[in-house]
C-alpha cells in the first residue's frame, strides 16, 4: 500500500505552451500554463485536437510537486488570465514569469524532497520546543493567514454585491453569469408506501450479499499538519460586520422570476469585479507563501509530533490484523424496485414522480474580458 502524506508532492512536468499563427500576420501573446505526468509532446498531441493553430512548447521543467507549482502560477498571474489555463504575456512579462516559475519550483522542490521521506513515516509522539527560527516562521505565517482571512472576506463582499446587482437576470456581461440547474424528478417512495401499502410491497425485492472476511494484513496511514493560533474572521470584527450586513442585504431582497436578459457593465460593476479579481490574486499569492512556510515547519518537526505552541504534525500508522475466526457475513437488503414499478404502473408512477424546481447558479467570471489578439 502506498502511503499518502500531508503534502501534494506529485512529480511531473510544468509547461508553458504557445500558439503558432500559420498566416504570420501577428504573434499570439497567449501561453498555457499546465502540468503533465507524461512527456510534454504527448500532452501537446492531446491538446492539438480541435485547435486550428499549432501548439508549441515554449518552456518546461520537471517538478517534485507539479500541482503545487501550477496552482501558485495560476494564482500569481490570474490578472493576466484569458481563459482557464491560458494567460496573456507581453515580451517583457514572459521572461519574468519563467524566472519566477523557476524560483518557486526550486524552493518547493528543495523543501518537498527534504520532507517527503518522513511525511509518510509514523511520528514519535514527542512535542519539541520552539526556537528562534520556528517562532519567526510562525509569526510570519500568522500575519499571512490574517491577511488571507481579510482578503477572503473582502472577496465575498464583492461577490455578494455583484450578486445583488445581477439579481433576477442572466448576469452582467463579462462579469457575472447565472444559469439554471435542472434536476431529475424525485420519486416519492414514502408517499406511495403510505397511500398504497399493498402495491408498494409488490415491488419490494430482497438483495443478498455475501462479504468474505479479510485474510490479509492491512495498514491505515494518516498524516495531518496543523498550524496553531491561526487568526479567524472574528479577529477582524469590523470586516466581519460588513460581511454579515452585505449578506443580510442580499437575503432581504425581493426575488422575482428570472429575466432572460444580460445586463450591461457599469462603472460600479466593473469596479467590484476588479476588486474581486484582485483579491483572488492576492489570496493565491499568499497561499503559495503559506504553503512554503508550512513545508519549512514540517521540516523542523522532522519525526516529532509537532512544535509546542506552533504546529502539530501527527503521522500515525495502524496495522489491521485479520480475524482468523471470522466467517462470511450474509447481508439481506430490502429495496423498492422503482424501474419495475414505473413499467407496470406508469400512471401511478407519474403521480409520485415529484418535479423539483430548477435552482439558480450564480458565479462571478474569474477573468477579465480580453478580446484583443494584439
Amino acid at each position: 500500500m502506498q502511503r499518502r502524506g500531508s503534502i501534494n508532492n506529485k512529480p511531473g512536468n510544468v509547461y508553458f505552451l504557445e500558439l503558432l499563427d500559420p498566416s504570420k500576420n501577428f504573434d499570439f501573446p497567449f501561453y498555457k500554463i499546465g502540468v503533465t505526468e507524461h512527456e510534454v509532446p504527448d500532452r501537446i498531441d492531446q491538446l492539438q485536437t480541435g485547435n486550428p493553430f499549432k501548439i508549441l512548447k515554449h518552456h518546461s521543467f520537471n517538478s517534485s510537486a507539479m500541482e503545487m507549482v501550477e496552482k501558485y502560477l495560476h494564482n500569481l498571474y490570474s490578472s493576466s488570465r484569458v481563459r482557464r489555463e491560458w494567460f496573456r504575456f507581453n515580451p517583457k512579462e514572459l521572461p519574468k514569469a519563467l524566472k519566477e516559475a523557476a524560483r518557486f519550483n526550486g524552493e518547493i522542490n528543495e523543501l518537498v524532497d527534504a520532507i517527503k521521506e518522513f511525511d509518510t513515516e509514523p511520528s514519535n509522539g514527542k512535542i519539541i520546543g520552539p526556537d528562534d527560527e520556528t517562532s519567526a516562521i510562525h509569526n510570519i505565517l500568522k500575519e499571512y493567514l490574517g491577511e488571507k482571512r481579510q482578503l477572503e472576506a473582502k472577496e465575498e463582499i464583492s461577490r455578494t454585491l455583484l450578486q445583488i446587482l445581477t439579481i433576477d437576470t442572466l448576469g452582467i456581461e463579462g462579469i457575472t453569469d447565472v444559469h439554471l440547474r435542472h434536476f431529475q424528478p424525485r420519486f416519492d417512495e414514502r408517499g406511495l408506501k403510505q397511500a398504497h401499502p399493498k402495491i408498494y410491497e409488490k415491488y419490494v425485492e430482497i438483495e443478498t450479499q455475501t462479504h468474505e472476511p479479510d485474510t490479509e494484513i492491512r495498514e491505515s496511514f494518516s498524516s495531518r499538519f496543523n498550524i496553531l493560533k491561526k487568526p479567524t474572521i472574528r479577529s477582524f470584527p469590523d470586516l466581519q460586520q460588513e460581511l454579515n450586513d452585505t449578506k443580510a442585504k442580499l437575503e432581504n431582497l425581493e426575488r422575482s422570476d428570472l429575466q432572460e436578459k444580460l445586463l450591461d457593465r457599469t462603472n460600479e460593476s466593473k469596479a467590484l469585479h476588479g476588486d474581486f479579481l484582485d483579491n483572488r490574486q492576492k489570496i493565491g499569492i499568499l497561499d503559495g507563501q503559506i504553503e512554503a512556510l508550512g513545508l519549512k515547519l514540517r521540516y523542523h518537526c522532522k519525526d516529532n509530533d509537532g512544535i509546542d505552541g506552533i504546529c502539530t504534525y501527527v503521522r500515525q500508522l495502524e496495522i489491521i490484523e485479520p480475524d482468523k475466526n471470522a466467517k462470511p457475513e450474509v447481508i439481506e437488503n430490502k429495496y423498492f424496485n422503482e424501474e419495475n414499478f414505473e413499467e407496470s404502473e406508469p400512471e401511478l408512477y407519474k403521480k409520485y414522480a415529484l418535479e423539483s424546481p430548477p435552482s439558480r447558479v450564480f458565479q462571478v467570471i474569474k477573468y477579465r474580458e480580453n478580446i484583443s489578439f494584439q
